[in-house]
């Protein structure tokens, strides 16, 4: 019998689809399993990435706390550097004025020196001055001081007795040392 227009093919004669959907199926789960390795190796590295994040976040707090610590040990030292430069000026100017005051206590020490030095060279002049006017007298009186002719019946006493009568007559022209030294007491005092 000859089939109609239009009426479908016997079973057995269509051409057979189960290979092609075998290979489709295969070909999707093939797409699978990668995309699965896929999912795995990304999920992994999500975790590796995490896990590295969270230890970057542990060792930034770390840092802050560092920084912080840090900080606070800057301040504190700058604070005490502080200290220690202002004490170090107070002290600096204590003692300049220290030191001052001792450039000035040696420079009136200097003078004071100075003054007795030319006190002391006045008075060692004045002094030699009177030692060559004592001399001088002396000097100038020597021959009227001739000692008398004793006896050794007529030594003298130890009462401090002035010689007898008869010596100062035999010494005529005599001047007693007290007159010359007198005379130069009295030029001494008018100076």
């Amino acid at each position: 019998a000859t089939p109609t227009r239009g009426a479908s093919a016997p079973p057995e004669e269509l051409p057979p689809t189960r290979p092609k959907v075998d290979a489709a199926t295969h070909e999707l789960r093939e797409g699978l399993h990668k995309v699965t390795e896929e999912m795995h190796r990304l999920n992994d590295r999500l975790l590796e990435l995490t896990t590295t994040h969270w230890d970057l976040q542990q060792e930034s707090e770390q840092l802050r706390r560092e920084i912080h610590e840090a900080e606070r040990e800057r301040d504190e030292i700058r604070r005490r550097f502080e200290e220690t430069c202002e004490s170090l000026t107070r002290d600096v100017r204590a003692l300049a004025d220290e030191v001052e005051a001792k450039e000035r206590a040696v420079a009136q020490a200097r003078e004071e020196n100075d003054r007795l030095r030319r006190g002391a060279m006045v008075v060692s002049e004045g002094a030699k001055e009177r030692r060559d006017t004592v001399e001088r007298a002396m000097r100038a009186d020597a021959p009227y001081r001739e000692p008398p002719i004793l006896h050794p019946q007529h030594q003298p006493s130890f009462s401090g007795q002035p010689p007898s009568q008869h010596q100062h007559q035999s010494h005529q022209g005599y001047v007693p040392i007290g007159a010359a030294a007198g005379a130069w007491a009295s030029t001494s005092g008018s100076r």
